[in-house]
């Protein structure tokens, strides 16, 4: 079994922690335990977890809302998962969460011609 380093062990308690906040207190309370979390991935190298609390935390910026967050985060986890051997479902997860966010903010819909065609 492949040993985890402090510092990911370190991130996977602050991302569950966040969580546990999100369920007691409402999904705002762990914004910025997740953004945390995502930070401490990211020192550590750890770009397959990084990505993961990267769609967590656009997730609940997608339910709060806050789509343009959403949108943004879902762009740099699917960096983070492009950048891996074997991105497996991440690159589809994230760009199904990007899709959403940017649907939700108005993107990508057709703009109906106000001049009439004779």
């Amino acid at each position: 079994m492949a040993q985890i380093s402090p510092e990911v062990d370190a991130a996977w308690q602050t991302l569950n922690e966040a969580q546990k906040r999100m369920r007691s207190d409402g999904l705002a309370t762990g914004l910025s335990g997740l953004l945390g979390a995502v930070q401490q991935f990211r020192r550590a190298g750890d770009r397959t977890d990084e990505s993961y609390a990267l769609g967590l935390l656009a997730g609940v910026h997608h339910e709060l809302g806050n789509f343009r967050e959403a949108a943004d985060y879902h762009r740099a986890g699917l960096e983070a998962a492009g950048s891996l051997p074997q991105p497996g479902t991440r690159v589809a997860e994230h760009l199904d969460g990007l899709a959403m966010a940017l649907s939700n903010m108005g993107c990508g819909k057709r703009r109906r011609s106000t001049t009439s065609r004779h």
